[in-house]
């Protein structure tokens, strides 16, 4: 796994990082050592759809 970018629907005092804390936890604990990987948080006024979250992953594969 190379990375990920989450968009976190929210306001200007929330801490988007927090959501992607959770995900790269469950990456490691599935993929082991292979499951770290560089991220980015961004929070977003609006996401399309009226989401909450919006996660782009990017793998490579052997």
């Amino acid at each position: 796994m190379k990375g990920d970018r989450v968009y976190s629907n929210c306001t200007r005092f929330f801490e988007p990082f927090k959501v992607l804390d959770a995900a790269s936890e469950l990456f490691e604990n599935i993929f082991g050592e292979k499951g770290r990987h560089v991220r980015t948080a961004i929070g977003a006024v609006e996401l399309p759809g009226n989401t909450l979250i919006e996660i782009d992953f990017i793998f490579a594969v052997r």
